[in-house]
This record gives C-alpha cells, structure tokens and sequence, in this order.
C-alpha cells in the first residue's frame, strides 16, 4: 500500500512541475513575442538595408569573376604564342 501512494504522489509531483515548466515556458515566450513583434520594424528596415548591400557586393563579385575570365583567356593566348 505504501509503495503505491508514493507512485500515486510521485506522478502528482511530476505532473505539476511538468505544468508549471509549461506555464513558465509559455509565459516566457509571449513575452518574446512581444519584444519581436516591437523590433520588427527595426528587423525590417536592417533586413531591407543588408539586401542591398549584397545585391552590390553581387555585382562587384560578377564584374570580378568577369575580369578573372579575361586574365584566363589573356593568359591562354600567352601560353600558346610561347
């Protein structure tokens, strides 16, 4: 008899940490939901100014893979008037 009342309070035990772990969990995350839902605008405007500064450095990286391909073929020239 003993060993089931201490199953019995056992599991009770458990089963209120593990629901008290999900109210502080939960809790937790809609305060972040907060704070992200404040700083998107913020998050938006960084995003916006990042996409541009990689679509210029995409281009500088095209022009430069281009002038690599006109050194390579330059070079190959060389090579075959020696």
């Amino acid at each position: 008899m003993k060993i089931k009342t201490t199953l019995f309070l056992t599991t009770a035990i458990l089963i209120s940490l593990m629901l008290y772990s999900n109210i502080i969990y939960s809790s937790e995350q809609k305060k972040t939901n907060k704070q992200e839902k404040g700083n998107s605008s913020e998050t938006s405007a960084q995003l916006s100014k990042i996409y541009g500064q990689n679509q210029k450095l995409l281009k500088n990286q095209e022009k430069f893979f281009k002038e690599i391909e006109f050194i390579k073929g330059e070079l190959k020239k060389i090579k075959n008037r020696l």
